[in-house]
């Protein structure tokens, strides 16, 4: 194995927990999946950019990501450990050395691992450079045994063959000009099994956020509002052409959609969220499902009613609009015609699912938002003209 004389770990990424200002009502149906499935985040493409949803397939499998140190960083136990009875000062000692593994992912999804080793002269360092978990680590595939870490601590064993400190509490090299003469590698041959390994379980608790979100960064609902396009009101008769009484008129909401798709299919979104760091690197990784889908639009035509009709012969086809209503007037309009309204009402589902300190995947959480309404336009209010045909009586 290639060695270098130091070691860059790169900071993780200071991300807030979330929150939505409006209240969320939770919810009994956790959403359509049951659970989810663990991976690592490069499996979850949300999770690249925390706190920005992205569109998924409706129904689609759902990755959780076991806890992890996200951005190249590194998770795993920070500090040597050492075993052996206390001794006489001055006197030879045998003991052994935790040297301890720490993993990193690479942006393409590989596998690391590194560990100080005591053992290797002529470097001035005890610390290697990373090394391809596939490489270096048998008896389990690299992709499970970086998942693994994420809830256990590993730790690669050495035996320390020195003296006891003036404490006697402490062994230590027997000659500080070369310490790693004094050590030997208990995990010997090409590669490392990973039953030599010394497994520690590694704790780390992080509960479901959806209960909590009041007050915080990022607020799901002005999210949500940013990915549905209410669209632009038309009609038939076409402007300026007035509609007339006791026919109806048709309206159409052109453009309306949900992050370009079929504003009448619920659309499925992933955002995923990170836990706070503890003293090894870990977070938790929160993968939310969100449902936004339309329950209704309500019209008001400026003539006290919001009625609507089918759509007579001469309005089918003629609109690719999505959304496309009829509304038949009972009289004729103030000359600059009556003002129509229209309120598109979607619903919101929010999905929980996570992987902490258990290594399987929690019972999902779910929970409703306040449902959002928005208007199509045009801007300014969209008038139509109604005239009362001759020879057909009003009322």
């Amino acid at each position: 194995m290639s060695r270098m004389t130091g070691r860059k770990r790169l900071a993780p990424l200071l991300l807030a927990l979330l929150a939505v200002p409006l209240g969320m009502a939770p919810g009994t149906n956790p959403g359509s999946n049951a659970g989810c499935t663990p991976g690592v985040s490069t499996d979850v493409q949300a999770a690249s950019r925390p706190g920005q949803p992205g569109r998924v397939v409706t129904n689609a499998n759902i990755v959780c990501p076991t806890p992890e140190a996200p951005t190249r960083g590194t998770l795993g136990p920070r500090n040597k450990q050492q075993f052996g009875p206390p001794g006489v000062p001055g006197q030879d000692c045998t003991a052994t050395v935790l040297e301890p593994m720490e993993l990193s992912l690479t942006p393409g999804g590989q596998e690391e691992v590194f560990w100080p080793d005591p053992s290797f002269p002529g470097t001035g360092s005890d610390t290697p450079e990373p090394q391809m978990v596939a490489r270096v680590i048998s008896g389990i595939d690299a992709k499970t045994f970086f998942m693994q870490g994420g809830t256990t601590d590993f730790f690669n064993p050495f035996t320390l063959n020195g003296k006891w400190d003036a404490t006697g509490f402490q062994c230590v090299p027997k000659d500080p000009n070369n310490p790693q003469g004094s050590f030997r590698p208990n995990c010997t041959g090409a590669t490392i099994a990973i039953g030599c390994l010394v497994q520690q379980g590694h704790t780390i608790a992080d509960g479901p956020l959806i209960g909590t979100l009041q007050g915080g960064l990022v607020n799901l609902r002005a999210l949500a509002i940013q990915l549905i396009h209410p669209g632009q009101i038309t009609s038939l008769p076409a402007q300026p052409n007035p509609a007339l009484v006791n026919s109806p008129a048709c309206f159409f909401i052109d453009g309306a959609d949900i992050d370009g798709g079929n504003v009448n299919q619920p659309a499925t979104f992933e955002m995923v969220l990170l836990g706070p760091a503890d003293g090894t690197g870990r977070r938790v990784y929160h993968v939310f499902r969100i449902e936004i889908a339309l329950s209704g639009v309500r019209w008001s035509f400026g003539d006290g009613s919001g009625d609507t009709e089918g759509l007579p012969a001469a309005c089918i086809g003629v609109s690719n609009a999505p959304l496309q209503f009829a509304h038949r007037y009972l009289r004729y309009s103030p000359a600059d015609g009556f003002p129509v309204t229209a309120t598109e009402t979607f619903t919101i589902h929010v999905s929980e699912f996570w992987i902490d300190s258990n290594g399987q995947p929690n019972a999902p959480a779910g929970a409703d938002l306040a449902p959002v309404d928005v208007n199509p336009g045009p801007v300014p209010l969209f008038r139509k003209i109604v005239l009362q045909e001759e020879g057909i009586p009003v009322g």
